[in-house]
C-alpha cells in the first residue's frame, strides 16, 4: 500500500503517542525510577557547591581509636573524657552519634552528671518500627528533650537521597537528630522552627518552607513518604567538613576555633563498627570509597538545614505529574516528527544526539535552580520515538521498493531499479513512478505465423515454441537498456529511455541506436535458438522515437508502468506495416520497420530500404518508413 505524506504524518504521530503511553506506564510502575534517580544523582554532582564555610566539625572514633581504647563500646569514663575535652571549647551544640541506652562502667555516675549538666549535648535513638525493635535513648537524656532519632531513609538501590525531619508512631512525634542539632545552633542566631502561615502543617526555618515529599515527586513514582521527608541537596561533600579523630581530640590537636561556637558531632567511623551509607555523590566508580560514615551524613543534613535557615539553600521543587506526562508526550511527538523528516540515517543520528543533549542540558540548568525535571524519560521518549518512526519508514520504504520491483521486475534491469530507488524523491510519488513526459524510443516486436500455429498446435507445443522466444527477447531488451513494457500473445512492447528521463540529444540518439541494435541482435540470437529447436522464428519490428507519457496505470490490485501517446501508436503501426511488407514482398526472414526520425538518430550503417512517406493506419500525417530485411 502506498503511503502519502499526510498518512505518514498520522502514522508517525500514532507511533509517538504509543511510545509516550508506554513510557508513562513504565514510569507509573517505577520501571524507569532507577535510571531517573541516576539522572538525579548526576545533577547533584554537576551542581555548584556551597561556598559558605560549614558550621559543623566532625570527630571520628576510628579503628585505631578503638584499638587504643582496648574496647568497644567505649566505657562511660572514656566517653566522658571526650565530651569534656569538647566542652572545654564551648561549642554551641554537641551531637553524640553513639547509642547509649545502657551504662558501660566504669565512670557511669560521672558521665550521667555531665550529660545532665551539658545543655548543648544531644543524643540519638532509633525509632521502633515494623521489623525493628529500635534503640532507646540514653536514660539521662530521654526526658530532657535533647535526643533525636538517627533513622535514615534509603532508596531501593541503597543510596540515601532524602532527609527525615519528623516521624510519628501514631501517638508521639519524634524529631530527627539533625533537626535537633540545627535548631540548637540556630537558637544562637535567634532562629527557631515555625509553622508556615500559608500552610500551618508545614514548618519553616528562617525564610525557607519545608514541604514533605509527596509519594510521586520528580523521578519517584510511588515513594514511601512516611514521616516528614525532604530531598538532600548534597551541595557539600563529606570531605568539606573539618574532620578529626578521637586521638586528635585527646591530644589537643584540634584548633580551638574549629570547636568553639560550632556544631560538633562525635561518632564512630571504624571498620569493626558498621555505620556508613552511600550518597548520590559517592556512588560513582571514580570514588575510591563510596561508603560515607553516618556522622558525615548527619553533618550533610545539619548543614543543609542551617543554610536553608539563612536563605542560601532551597528545597528541591518538581513539576506536577500532569506536566511531566505532557512534556514526555511532546518529546515523543517531536522525536517522531524528527524521524519522519530527517531524511537520512546520518542526519537523524546527529539530530537525535543533539536533541538528547539539549534535553539533558535543560535538565541540568533547571537542576541548578533547584528544580527537578525528570529529563531521562523525555530524552528516552525523543530517541525511541525517532527510532520507531524511522523503523516504520524503513518498512514502508521496503514495501514500496518491493512494489516497485514487482511492477518493474520483468521490465528493466536491476541496475535501473536501483537507480530509480536512489532517485526516488525525484522519480517516485506515493511509492509509484511519477507520470513523465519524455522523449524515448518505442519498439514493438511480433512473431510471424503465430496466429496460424494457435489454430493447429496443442497448447504444450505452442508454449514450447513461444516461451523460449519470450525469454530470449526479454534478455536482449534488458541487455540493451530497454524496459519491457508489455507482453501480448506473441508480441512484446519495449521502451528505450524510460523510466529515467534523458535530457540531451546524445542520450536520445543512444536510445534509438540501442533499440535498433537490440532488434538486429535479437534476430541473430533467435537463429541460434532455431537451430537448437529445429524450428524457425520470423520477427517483425516497429520502432519509432518521439515524445510520450510514461506512467503507472491500473489500480492497487493490479498496476503496471507503461508508455502512452502518439509515439507508441506510430511504433505499433510500423510493426503492422512490417507484417504487410512481409506479405507483399514475400520476405522469408525478419523485417525491421523504423521511422525516419529513429533512423536519423540511430545512424544508417545498415542496408536500409526507404519505403517513402506512408499513411499509417489511424494517422493523418504520413511517416517516412525505412525497412531492414534480415
Amino acid at each position: 500500500m502506498k503511503q502519502d505524506r499526510p498518512t505518514l504524518l498520522i502514522s508517525a504521530v500514532a507511533i509517538s503517542l504509543l511510545a509516550a503511553a508506554i513510557l508513562i506506564a513504565m514510569r507509573g510502575i517505577s520501571l524507569l525510577q532507577p535510571l531517573e534517580l541516576t539522572g538525579y544523582d548526576i545533577g547533584l554532582v554537576l551542581r555548584r557547591p556551597s561556598l559558605e564555610p560549614p558550621v559543623v566539625t566532625l570527630i571520628e572514633i576510628t579503628e585505631r581509636d578503638v584499638q587504643n581504647a582496648g574496647r568497644w563500646p567505649l566505657s562511660d569514663a572514656q566517653l566522658l573524657e571526650a565530651l569534656e575535652r569538647i566542652q572545654q571549647h564551648a561549642p554551641r551544640a554537641v551531637g553524640l552519634d553513639i547509642y547509649r541506652d545502657v551504662a558501660v562502667p566504669p565512670g557511669t555516675d560521672e558521665l550521667t552528671r555531665h550529660m545532665k549538666a551539658n545543655e548543648q549535648l544531644i543524643g540519638i535513638f532509633k525509632v521502633r518500627a515494623a521489623g525493628s525493635e529500635g534503640v532507646a535513648p540514653s536514660p539521662v537524656l530521654a526526658d530532657s528533650g535533647r535526643v533525636g532519632f538517627s533513622d535514615m531513609v534509603l532508596d531501593d538501590d541503597g543510596v540515601i537521597r532524602r532527609g527525615l525531619a519528623l516521624l510519628d508512631d501514631g501517638s508521639s512525634v519524634f524529631w530527627s537528630f539533625s533537626l535537633k542539632l540545627a535548631l540548637a545552633w540556630l537558637a544562637g542566631e535567634g532562629i527557631g522552627i515555625a509553622a508556615d502561615p500559608d500552610s500551618p502543617e508545614h514548618f519553616m526555618l528562617g525564610p525557607t518552607v519545608f514541604r514533605p515529599i509527596p509519594s510521586r515527586f520528580g523521578g519517584y513514582a510511588a515513594l514511601d513518604n512516611a514521616g516528614y521527608q525532604y530531598l538532600m541537596d548534597n551541595r557539600r561533600i563529606p570531605a568539606s567538613f573539618p574532620t578529626f579523630t578521637l586521638h586528635d581530640l585527646l591530644n589537643a590537636k584540634i584548633p580551638p576555633a574549629l570547636l568553639e561556637d560550632r556544631i560538633v558531632i562525635l561518632g564512630v567511623n571504624a571498620e569493626s563498627v558498621k555505620d556508613s551509607f552511600v550518597t548520590p555523590t559517592s556512588r560513582w566508580p571514580w570514588v575510591e570509597d563510596p561508603q560515607v560514615p553516618g556522622i558525615a551524613v548527619h553533618a550533610l543534613l545539619v548543614d543543609q538545614l542551617v543554610r536553608s535557615s539563612e536563605g542560601t539553600a532551597k528545597p528541591m521543587m518538581a513539576s506536577p505529574a500532569v506536566m511531566e506526562m505532557l512534556l514526555l508526550t511532546l518529546s515523543c511527538l517531536a522525536g517522531g516528527v524528527t524521524g519522519l523528516l530527517a531524511g537520512s540515517a546520518t542526519r537523524l543520528s546527529l539530530i537525535v544526539a543533539l536533541g538528547a543533549i539539549g534535553i539533558s542540558g535543560a535538565g541540568v540548568l533547571l537542576f541548578q535552580a533547584d528544580f527537578w525535571l525528570p529529563v531521562f524519560p523525555m530524552a528516552l521518549g525523543w530517541t525511541v520515538s525517532a527510532a520507531l518512526v524511522t523503523a516504520f519508514l524503513v518498512q514502508v520504504a521496503r514495501r514500496e521498493r518491493r512494489e516497485l520491483e514487482r511492477i518493474l521486475s520483468l521490465q528493466v534491469s536491476p541496475m535501473v531499479v536501483d537507480e530509480i530507488w536512489q532517485r526516488r524523491e525525484e522519480l517516485l510519488s506515493e511509492g509509484t513512478l511519477k507520470p513523465q513526459e519524455l522523449t524515448a524510443t518505442v519498439m514493438f516486436v511480433d512473431l510471424q505465423g503465430f496466429t496460424r500455429m494457435t489454430e493447429s498446435s496443442p497448447p504444450e507445443t505452442l508454449l514450447a515454441w513461444l516461451n523460449p522466444f519470450m525469454a530470449l527477447a526479454t534478455e536482449v531488451i534488458v541487455e540493451y537498456g530497454g524496459m519491457v513494457d508489455d507482453y501480448f500473445g506473441d508480441g512484446i512492447k519495449a521502451n528505450f529511455g524510460v523510466p529515467i528521463r534523458r535530457t540531451s540529444e546524445a542520450e536520445f540518439n543512444a536510445d534509438a541506436a540501442n533499440a535498433v541494435e537490440c532488434a538486429v541482435t535479437l534476430v541473430g540470437r533467435l537463429a541460434g535458438l532455431d537451430a537448437v529447436q529445429g524450428q524457425q522464428h520470423r520477427l517483425r519490428f516497429g520502432i519509432h522515437t518521439g515524445s510520450l507519457v510514461a506512467a503507472t496505470v491500473g489500480s492497487r490490485v493490479r498496476s503496471k508502468y507503461t508508455s502512452v501517446g502518439d509515439t507508441v501508436n506510430v511504433a505499433a503501426r510500423l510493426e503492422t506495416f512490417a507484417k504487410e511488407y512481409c506479405i507483399r514482398e514475400q520476405v522469408e526472414g525478419s523485417v525491421i520497420a523504423v521511422s525516419d526520425e529513429t533512423l536519423r538518430r540511430a545512424g544508417s550503417g545498415l542496408d536500409w530500404r526507404s519505403c517513402g512517406a506512408i499513411n499509417l493506419k489511424g494517422r493523418v500525417n504520413p511517416v517516412t518508413v525505412q525497412v531492414l530485411e534480415i
